[in-house]
């Protein structure tokens, strides 16, 4: 009797062809389904990549909307597209702010189901093959065996001739049904998890969309982050008295729509960093401030009164406006400032002359040293404050990270300065960021304890035994919540968020790009 497969198929019965052919449709369905998926969702992952590239280099929202518009079939276009229309017609309606922001934000998110939609169809198809292809393969089996009984019955004969034939027609359904449930399962879940990638990505580009105008700004005591910047497209500015770098101490904007003068709060602040590099440890006595504080405030005076411009005071012009008071405490002023005027550390006079509206930029200060160095961080916070003035003026977030922040409080007027940044942050739409390794020095001094106490979000890495005792006095932690930061590993802590305790698993996979832009240790570095 010939057993081969075709011979078997064309004895089968009708239910049995029925079901082979259903398995086979099923099959070269899958398969052509399977091809064309890859290749969508290949084209797919390299568009939003690529679409994100450019979107993050992009100097400006329009700029990097329009990047995306040359291809319209990039799943960003579509996020992109809805992020847009709804705020261009939530501004129409004139809308708040806040409205506007949470309108946009249910577009995005709109824009990010639609595309997922689209890419997900038809894959249904596949997992109801998976699924349902043995069950269907089975039933041909069933059928069969049962059709093999009726005729050892009929036949009365239970001999290897009458059973083979029924027993293998049953099989190859079963076969059938396997190989269509196998492929379709594998591509299923290897596309599943494609799509889930996928997504995320979507996902961060909505929220990059949402916050495309945010600006970062880095004080790097360390040149750790000069790598990341550089990867980013960021800015580095070098901060020292021996580069041809200027940045200008005596920087104002106008512009501050707040309800505290520009010009008052400026000359403080220029009064401050004054003392710190003239007035030794015990700063300038209260003639000498009185002194500085109105030849300050009659140079920005002079300067909003012809109508602020490009040429900003400097401390040229400071030493000027000192000398010409003829009197001894202004002469003595003028003098102590002439190494910083024209001597071997006048890096801070002049105009500035680097570019400070790049979204990621990086202060470079660790060629700050000796009486500079307490000056140059104070020029540095200085700088940042007018660019957050700036930004909220144009409805934009900043994001300060400053690393090694207890150097700071080394100054009482570098300590005051940060201080009243940290306070004023929020209702300037700034989030600062401070970072250190030294806890110990920092739960030392009464500010810094109470800046940290009163922070909203705080990250607890791993601290050694004398250090976490501390902070769980500090902050008031339990024996379990002390766990989370004792004996771990770099990148594993205890996240504070608000009145919330959460551990947290931030380690990044060695060997990869972002594992080496974010290693600072000494071996890992060469």
């Amino acid at each position: 009797m010939d057993l081969s497969i075709l011979s078997l198929l064309a004895q089968a019965t009708l239910v049995a062809k029925a079901v082979l052919v259903v398995l086979l449709f099923m099959s070269v369905f899958s398969w052509a389904l399977m091809f064309r998926k890859w290749m969508n969702i290949r084209a797919a992952l390299k568009k939003a990549a690529d679409g994100m590239d450019r979107f993050n280099h992009a100097r400006d929202l329009r700029e990097a909307v329009q990047s995306l518009g040359g291809d319209p079939d990039s799943p960003l276009y579509t996020v992109a597209h809805e992020g847009v229309t709804e705020f261009n017609r939530s501004k129409e309606a004139g809308n708040s702010e806040d409205v506007v922001v949470d309108n946009v934000r249910r577009a995005l998110r709109q824009g990010v189901d639609m595309e997922m939609t689209r890419l997900t169809s038809s894959l249904s198809f596949l997992a109801t093959s998976a699924n349902t292809a043995p069950f269907i393969g089975l039933f041909g089996t069933v059928w069969g065996i049962m059709n093999t009984f009726h005729a050892i019955g009929a036949m009365k004969s239970a001999s290897l001739a009458t059973v083979a034939p029924g027993i293998s027609e049953a099989l190859i359904a079963t076969a059938m049904g396997l190989l269509v449930a196998i492929p379709a399962t594998i591509g299923y879940n290897t596309f599943h998890g494609s799509l889930g990638v996928l997504e995320t990505r979507l996902v961060n580009f909505a929220g990059m969309f949402l916050n495309r105008d945010d600006e970062v700004i880095v004080i790097d005591p360390e040149r750790e982050y000069l790598a990341l910047a550089a990867a980013f497209g960021g800015q580095i500015i070098q901060i020292s008295a021996g580069t041809g770098t200027r940045v200008n101490p005596m920087d104002i904007v106008l512009e501050d729509d707040s309800a505290s003068d520009p010009v008052k709060d400026k000359t403080n602040n220029v009064v401050s960093m004054i003392g710190a590099l003239i007035g030794g440890i015990d700063g300038l006595d209260p003639l000498q401030k009185g002194l500085v504080d109105q030849c300050v405030s009659n140079l920005y005076t002079r300067y909003r009164n012809q109508g602020g411009g490009v040429v900003q005071p400097t401390l040229q012009d400071l030493h000027d406006e000192l000398q010409a008071g003829g009197d001894q405490v202004s002469r003595y002023l003028a003098d102590a400032l002439n190494p910083y005027i024209t001597g071997s550390m006048s890096g801070f006079n002049g105009q500035t002359n680097v570019d400070l509206s790049n979204r990621f930029t990086v202060f470079d200060v660790s060629g700050l040293s000796g009486e500079l160095r307490t000056f140059g961080m104070m020029v540095v916070i200085d700088q940042v404050w007018n660019r957050v003035i700036r930004n909220k003026a144009n409805g934009r977030r900043t994001w300060l990270y400053v690393d090694e922040f207890h150097r700071f409080f080394s100054n009482q007027y570098a300590a005051a300065q940060f201080k009243d940044i940290y306070k004023r942050a929020r209702k300037y739409g700034l989030g600062v960021t401070g970072i250190t390794q030294n806890v110990e020095e920092i739960l030392d001094l009464q500010d810094a304890r109470e800046m940290l106490s009163n922070s909203d979000f705080l990250m607890l890495l791993s601290q050694n035994s004398t250090d976490a005792d501390a902070l769980c006095e500090l902050l008031t932690l339990s024996e379990e919540q002390r766990q989370y930061f004792t004996g771990v590993l770099p990148g594993q802590g205890l996240m504070k968020i608000g009145s919330a305790y959460v551990p947290f698993d931030g380690r990044i996979p060695a060997g990869g790009d972002l594992y080496r832009l974010y290693s600072t240790t000494f071996q890992e570095g060469k």
